[in-house]
């Protein structure tokens, strides 16, 4: 079966030549890079590592899909297995002033270990941070929640892959879960761009895709 999903070829190549380059207001870095770093115990800079962090995968598809980049496959493998090696601790948490200034948010902390692919109850979305060892330097990241897979795409895949119509299904009761592959500088706002590459993991089957054009196209990364 090929790792690749498309819906419509022709129509997604029509938007991608429509869309407008995307503002970042915050530096991003591969999570791999945030690993290494947190790893080592210092400041990661702009970019990739070269290293793998630990991998969670049971079968994975490590052969590169026509049409993506060696550096974005790359990076969504690592992305997956950061994600799997990760956990939400709810007890430490760090306040940033929002842009107005006028209050403050708190964002809890990504922690090693653990369950992995941290799953709030209800499908909660937001951001998150990783603290590097014995600095203050933070690094953001943002888990989507729920993916709804209105388009079938995903449910599709699932089910060509032996998944049942039950766990393979989107919408309101979805168990597709995003996550971001880069991560930033500090917490996004409204307007702030994170980007087009996800990772999403079908929290019965455990098969994890990735997509570098906001959904429009999935590729099967294996079972974590």
């Amino acid at each position: 079966m090929s790792s690749t999903i498309a819906p419509d070829q022709a129509r997604a190549e029509e938007e991608r030549t429509k869309r407008r380059p995307l503002r970042r207001s915050h530096r991003m870095l591969t999570v791999v890079g945030v690993l290494l770093s947190l790893v080592a115990g210092v400041a990661a800079t702009e970019g990739t590592a070269s290293a793998q962090p630990p991998t969670s995968c049971y079968t994975c598809h490590t052969q590169q899909p026509a049409g993506v980049t060696a550096q974005d496959w790359h990076d969504a493998q690592d992305a997956a297995n950061f994600w799997s090696n990760r956990h939400i601790n709810w007890s430490e948490a760090t306040w940033r002033s929002t842009r107005s200034g006028f209050h403050w948010d708190s964002y809890y902390r990504l922690d090693n270990g653990g369950p992995g692919w941290p799953d709030p109850p209800t499908g909660y979305q937001g951001w998150f941070y990783l603290q590097y060892p014995n600095t203050n330097t933070q690094r953001f990241m943002y888990t989507g929640g729920t993916y709804r897979d209105d388009s079938h795409i995903l449910r599709n895949a699932e089910m060509g892959r032996g998944v049942t119509p039950g766990n393979a299904q989107g919408g309101a009761q979805s168990g597709y879960r995003e996550y971001d592959i880069d991560s930033h500088t500090g917490p996004g706002g409204r307007g702030v761009s994170r980007g087009q590459r996800r990772i999403v993991r079908n929290i019965h089957s455990g098969h994890v895709y990735a997509t570098f054009d906001h959904y429009k196209t999935f590729h099967y990364l294996g079972h974590f």
